[in-house]
């Protein structure tokens, strides 16, 4: 993990509800392992969702295949899919 990942997580616990925080906690705390695998597959498949995405979209632009804008909308819609 970097230094930037670990930034941005604790940003987001800042603006994360205490409510939400202690529901996400008891959550995890009553979580069985065979859930708390399934849940780390699904955070795994959005992972590599977005990084197939941004490679994708890396290579289109390095081919000069897509206007930049609609780069930038692209990877805005992915940011807004991998944050559901």
């Amino acid at each position: 993990m970097k230094a930037e990942d670990l930034r941005r997580a604790a940003q987001q616990m800042n603006q994360t509800r205490p409510e939400d925080m202690r529901d996400m906690t008891e959550k995890l705390a009553n979580t069985t392992p065979e859930e708390f695998a399934a849940m780390k597959a699904q955070a795994d498949a959005q992972m590599s969702y977005a990084i197939s995405g941004a490679k994708m979209l890396k290579k289109q632009v390095s081919e000069k295949n897509v206007h930049p804008i609609l780069f930038l909308r692209s990877c805005f819609i992915m940011q807004a899919k991998f944050l559901q």
